[in-house]
């Protein structure tokens, strides 16, 4: 055991049987008084192998003939048990060569007896530590680097390696000794380029170090070194050698290229995404001072995702996209730069090369093109529709933030238009129309809770007889703050969200609720209309129970109610649509197509579908009877209706010229402010209610 210096004591362990002789040493060291020591002696092997074993000691002083061991047997039993203690050998003196032979074998040093004095004992006890303490160090130093995780190699100044390490040698995938005098300038010729082997070779001759990272390139094979070149300094403040510490870090380019990828690109289409598409667009208005740069912005997304996903699955969805991506990469130009933004979403940066914007109508071009252009998916025709916003560079923002955000605010502009309109660019007034919205948005978010809402009811009227049918049942919106809000303006914005499910529960229940009411008070079998959004329609099973239980806490008959679904449902989410009214008519619910004839031709998904009626939209009855194609049209619209077995309605009837028209044509019911216009449960009770039951 290793002694811990206590007030610089130094432990020696002297295994000696000779008394004279044990006389005679302490004497010595007696004599130097500057040398502070404690000594424990032993005159036999046996107990100096114990004191070995349970005590720490600095040096071992040994004579070799004690009285249980002799000669070389007795170096060797110490040795094998105190490696980390220098040991100094007495010997004889005709035994200088056998006491070589000791050193070799691991002796620090041996003392001829007969010729010792105190201060070259001291000093060969004080030596014998030191050097024992170097040795150890440089073991220690010597199995890190052989252990050492990384490689390392050591050269003279000409390059020549004199030294390597086993992790060197592995990864050369060589000996030791072939490598040693070789120069790693000319190892594994080609792996980098000369240019920057000449720069690291330049920097180092000059005594700075080179530190980088090396890409290597050999027989098919890659690799990343990060690669270190100190210049060590001689005696004579020189450089003398250079040490090479190269660290294999493959994997972790590897990894950082993973995560560069998965950073920067999005993992469905391969696109960059929106966080390296930011960047690439800071990159372009940051180029320079060019006064003549033009950019587009175009902000692609689609009307009937939702639809895809919902009515084919998210499988199909996502290859949808991933051929949308595929179509429009192959339209654009080298230098423009196409993104997937999230969802459904995607971007377009065109640098543009002419003031009329001729690339950027090319590519708003192209794109339609590529979206609208059915696809075949599973073997099914998948037909998309986009919808583009549109800014442009500088005059719709220096920033890329402002051009993005006046793209994305185009985009939803042109999402909130009738289907025909694909494209909308930025307009400043934009803006504040979004501002607006979400403000409403907010407001309205607390309109049921606040009793805000509140619902009208127009009649419906049998054009024959002019007998109250029943009602549509319409929504307001009267907000503190911002007044009346329109139906056409709300609604839209509830429809972006959740909300309209909330809203439209709220509806259905009210109004369910107010006509079992009314046919109690009544005695009239009145039946009521409601309108039901899209996004409920999607909401397949919540819907069906949604009608089922309101049906079951109102008490009121499923013929009796009716709901309203307009015709681009139909066409747009056929097929879930169609689970939803075949079950809900299964229950007595009917079905009636609202707006129909506007923005499709859809008898063919008509005819498919157990719907009870057709109401004509407003549109097409504003100037009958003094327009002959609406004339036309309206009759049309009428007969291919009954041809279909359905009841028509005609809506918005305001003249007595109108309902003549109709009930000419054998139009079944109308509803408009020719009747009467939409009226509070309080009003309509009063006008048409009141009284009735006998």
């Amino acid at each position: 055991m290793m002694a811990s210096k206590e007030n610089n004591m130094t432990q020696i362990l002297l295994l000696e049987d000779n008394r004279g002789d044990i006389e005679l040493l302490e004497a010595l060291l007696g004599q130097e008084t500057y040398f502070k020591k404690k000594i424990e002696i032993c005159d036999n092997l046996l107990d100096g192998v114990y004191k070995l074993c349970t005590q720490p000691f600095d040096i071992v002083l040994l004579d070799l003939n004690l009285t249980d061991s002799r000669g070389e047997e007795t170096f060797d039993r110490v040795y094998a048990l105190s490696q980390q203690v220098p040991i100094v050998v007495f010997t004889g003196l005709d035994d200088h060569e056998f006491g070589l032979k000791l050193v070799k074998k691991g002796a620090q040093d041996f003392l001829i007896k007969g010729q010792l004095d105190g201060a070259s004992m001291v000093r060969t006890i004080i030596y014998a530590i030191e050097r024992k303490q170097l040795m150890s160090s440089l073991q220690k130093l010597s199995k890190a680097l052989e252990q050492s995780p990384v490689s390392v190699a050591i050269t003279d100044i000409d390059g020549k390696i004199e030294y390597v390490n086993e992790r060197f040698n592995r990864e050369a995938g060589s000996r030791a000794d072939e490598l040693i005098g070789r120069n790693p300038r000319f190892e594994k010729a080609g792996y980098f380029a000369q240019a920057q082997n000449q720069e690291i070779w330049e920097i180092i001759a000059a005594g700075q170090q080179w530190q980088g990272e090396l890409h290597i390139k050999n027989n098919g094979h890659e690799l990343w070194e990060n690669v270190s070149v100190t210049p060590v300094l001689g005696s004579n403040e020189k450089v003398a050698n250079y040490l090479v510490i190269k660290e294999d870090i493959t994997v972790r380019k590897k990894y950082e290229e993973q995560l560069f990828q998965k950073n920067n690109f999005d993992t469905l289409t391969g696109l960059p995404n929106r966080h390296l598409a930011s960047d690439r667009l800071n990159q372009l208005l940051g180029a320079g001072n060019d006064q003549d740069r033009r950019l587009a912005l175009i902000f692609i997304g689609l009307r009937n995702f939702h639809a895809v996903n919902d009515s084919y699955g998210h499988a199909v969805g996502d290859q949808l996209l991933v051929e949308i991506a595929a179509r429009l990469k192959r339209t654009l130009n080298a230098d423009d730069t196409l993104a997937r933004f999230g969802g459904d979403e995607f971007l377009i940066i065109v640098q543009e090369r002419s003031e009329e914007n001729m690339n950027t109508e090319r590519c708003v071009a192209k794109a339609l093109e590529c979206i609208e252009t059915p696809f075949v998916i599973d073997g099914k025709e998948i037909i998309a529709r986009g919808c583009l916003g549109i800014s442009l560079y500088p005059s719709d923002g220096k920033e890329a933030q402002t051009l993005l955000n006046n793209a994305y605010v185009a985009m939803n502009h042109c999402k909130r238009e009738p289907v025909g309109r694909s494209l909308r660019y930025f307009q400043s007034d934009m803006n504040e129309a979004a501002l607006k919205r979400i403000v409403m948005d907010s407001r309205l978010r607390v309109a049921i809770q606040n009793k805000e809402l509140s619902l009208v009811y127009q009649p419906q009227v049998d054009v024959k007889s002019n007998a109250l049918i029943g009602a549509e049942a319409l929504l307001r919106w009267h907000n503190k703050d911002l007044g009346t809000v329109a139906p056409d303006v709300f609604i839209p914005i509830a429809e972006e969200s959740d909300l309209i499910l909330k809203i439209g529960a709220w509806v259905l229940k009210e109004a369910c609720a107010q006509f079992k009411q009314w046919q109690e008070s009544s005695g009239k079998d009145l039946k009521v209309s409601v309108n039901i959004s899209t996004r409920q329609l999607m909401e397949e099973r919540h819907f069906i129970k949604l009608v089922s239980e309101t049906l079951s806490e109102t008490s009121l008959a499923a013929r009796s109610l009716e709901l309203e679904i307009t015709e681009h449902t139909l066409v747009d989410e056929s097929r879930k649509a169609e689970g939803v009214i075949r079950h809900l008519k299964g229950m007595g619910v009917e079905f009636a197509v609202d707006d129909f004839g506007v923005g499709y031709s859809s008898l063919s998904y008509i005819k498919d579908f157990p719907l009870k009626c057709v109401k004509i939209d407003r549109s097409f009855l504003r100037r009958v009877p003094a327009s002959t194609p609406d004339n036309n049209l309206v009759k049309a619209i009428i007969a291919m209706g009954h041809g279909l077995g359905l009841c028509v309605i005609a809506e918005g009837i305001e003249t007595q010229e109108q309902l003549d028209f109709i009930r000419s044509h054998d139009c079944d019911m109308y509803q408009g402010y020719f009747f009467a216009k939409p009226l509070s449960a309080q009003d309509f009770e009063e006008k048409y209610l009141r009284g009735s039951k006998s």
